[in-house]
């Protein structure tokens, strides 16, 4: 994981991210401070992209995408940042189809798989749900299940781009695959007789189904993901503009995002702090709460006018009254919600009366203010993970950066992976492709 922020006034548009990654295999963790996570998506224009979650699109680096769209933007320029994230997000779904056929080929058939067994392990989970405790898995339980697992899916919109074409040919693709595991039952433990048994047809084609559903809808519980933010001016944006999207993957040459519409902000001349990644030490930092408390106190509210209505009841129990009773509990509940309302809106105060204590003052901090005030929230976050028992999954030396729409992209704070002294001949290269604002 990783620690990510974004602060913006009206004067510019501070970045910061911290260096760490985490590797996870068979019974092991390590995690690296080494990584790129902040990076200029122009050469010349005042435009910054940083990446958190996984480092890689099916296995291919975020980081040489990036640079390679950077290279053939060249010095041209959009009007706005959506533009320039959304030609992105088209520029790394068409940059696939430039890659190897052959590895192309073996990613799509890994996520393929891997959703595969995702949709298996799902089905017998619901299964287990609805079925009693004394009785087995049976075909028709499974494909009862599968037949849910749809419905409920269908309900999700498509992905940015994707539509009902895609489901045939995602189907076509995990037909082809699962039959291969079919024959290999002793490898995978699924037996189907596809030939004899139209039950057992049956849950291949809700299987199938379930994995396109999957792959081309927006899955709530998609875990694996890089989360994209793209920060700056565009060429007729005098304020600072935030677009931010997931990305799940490629899928029949389109990429697989959405739109991540509570982290984009574009509001001329407001001020804000926006967090990305592990955000819950920074949402207490600004609001004075902690988001774990926050829902804590959330469930006691519905707990105690859940318990409010049980204990009426009782009481009213001895009202023989029908008429009389109606009004009573109809008075008392009215009184428990208007006082509900009352501390929640009271609450609610209290919070944003802590908020804007910092959001005013943001409003006319200068940029080098900025740029230390996002650092400081990336590393408050370190902190917190490095004093708690809670893995090291933030840290390391934090990249800042600093855009406004006169300077540009200027780097405040930037590591190295080698020595600028033993390397002039990398500075002399960017100087050579004209580079006015950074040399490295």
């Amino acid at each position: 994981m990783t620690a990510e922020i974004a602060v913006h006034n009206r004067y510019a548009i501070a970045l910061a991210a911290d260096s760490a990654a985490s590797v996870s295999g068979d019974n092991s963790h390590k995690v690296f401070n080494n990584a790129e996570k902040l990076f200029e998506l122009s050469r010349i224009h005042p435009v910054g992209l940083m990446i958190y979650g996984s480092a890689e699109l099916q296995n291919f680096p975020w980081e040489v995408l990036i640079k390679t769209y950077r290279d053939r933007l060249e010095d041209e320029h959009r009007d706005t940042i959506e533009e320039y994230a959304l030609e992105f997000i088209q520029f790394v779904g068409s940059f696939y189809s430039e890659l190897p056929d052959a590895f192309v080929d073996n990613v799509t058939a890994n996520l393929i798989y891997s959703q595969l067994l995702n949709a298996i392990d799902k089905i017998k989970e619901m299964e287990q749900s609805f079925i009693p405790d004394d009785e087995k898995s049976s075909p028709n339980s499974l494909l009862e299940s599968a037949r849910n697992w749809n419905s409920l899916l269908e309900e999700a919109p498509f992905l940015e781009g994707f539509d009902e074409s895609d489901i045939g040919k995602t189907k076509t693709l995990a037909s082809g695959l699962l039959e291969r595991m079919l024959n290999n039952p002793n490898l995978y433990g699924i037996v189907l007789d596809l030939h004899t048994e139209e039950l057992h047809r049956n849950i291949f084609d809700q299987t199938i189904k379930m994995v396109a559903n999957t792959l081309v809808r927006e899955y709530p519980l998609e875990q694996n993901f890089t989360g994209v933010v793209v920060a700056g001016y565009g060429e007729k944006e005098y304020f600072a503009s935030v677009y931010a999207f997931e990305v799940y993957g490629i899928l029949n040459g389109k990429l697989r995002y959405r739109i991540d519409k509570k982290k984009c902000a574009n509001i001329p001349g407001s001020a804000g702090i926006i967090p990305f990644a592990q955000d819950s030490e920074v949402g207490t930092f600004i609001n004075g709460l902690h988001p774990t408390l926050n829902t804590a106190l959330s469930t006691m509210e519905r707990e105690l006018i859940e318990l409010t209505a049980t204990q009426v009841d009782l009481v009213l129990q001895h009202v023989s009254d029908e008429q009389l009773k109606a009004q009573l509990e109809a008075k008392i509940m009215e009184n428990v919600e208007n006082k509900r309302s009352e501390i929640r809106d009271d609450m609610i105060e209290k919070v944003r009366r802590v908020a804007n204590k910092m959001t005013e003052m943001l409003e006319h901090l200068p940029k080098a203010e900025l740029a230390y005030t996002a650092e400081s929230l990336v590393n408050l976050t370190a902190f917190k993970r490095k004093v708690s028992n809670e893995s090291d999954s933030v840290g390391g030396p934090i990249d800042v950066a600093l855009i406004s729409k006169c300077d540009g992209f200027v780097w405040v704070k930037r590591k190295h992976y080698f020595s600028s002294e033993l390397n002039k001949n990398y500075h002399l290269k960017k100087l050579n492709a004209k580079t006015p604002y950074n040399l490295y």
